[in-house]
């Protein structure tokens, strides 16, 4: 049976949720027109350029390294050490869910679609992994958007928002 398009454009953020690099929730998130045409995509990570929460090892310092056989070698990589650590997480990242959010580096899956869409009036529906933040959903009320519909719903929820708007808020259930 050919699934619904809710469920294929849910699919495809939860594919997209995987490259995030936040290390608290990783989110992906599709936005589409109103004939189910694909505007953008996005997923929650650091500004482009700046390396990542989730970057595991540490940077060896010293760039020279006594090998086991007693011979030195110039250190030009990433050194990953049994426990990994992660060297480049950000201040946000120890914070429970909803909390922290002002000095998270992240850029939400959301942002980071809508800086993507080329015409923010052609927006029918966005669809998201975890239903959206307020400042989120306050970026989404600047649109077109007719429904935001989501697979989880996020701690500090902004159905109330959407509600004002006129926008459907949809937790999606097969």
């Amino acid at each position: 049976m050919k699934p619904s398009k809710d469920k294929t454009f849910l699919d495809i953020a939860s594919v997209l949720a995987k490259r995030g690099t936040c290390i608290r929730k990783q989110v992906g998130c599709v936005i589409v027109d109103e004939l189910g045409q694909v505007l953008s995509t996005g997923y929650n990570g650091v500004a482009r350029g700046l390396p990542h929460c989730n970057d595991k090892g540490k940077w060896i310092t010293n760039p020279i390294l006594l090998k086991e056989d007693g011979t030195y070698r110039r250190a030009e990589h990433w050194e990953r050490p049994e426990v990994p650590t992660f060297p480049h997480k950000c201040a946000g990242a120890d914070h429970d869910s909803g909390q922290g959010l002002e000095i998270c580096e992240a850029i939400h899956a959301e942002q980071n679609a809508l800086l993507q869409c080329a015409d923010v009036q052609k927006i029918h529906t966005v669809y998201v992994t975890v239903s959206p933040c307020r400042h989120c959903m306050k970026l989404i009320m600047n649109t077109s958007a007719k429904r935001v519909v989501f697979l989880n719903e996020y701690s500090q929820s902004s159905k109330d928002l959407a509600e004002k708007a006129g926008i459907e808020w949809i937790l999606f259930a097969e």
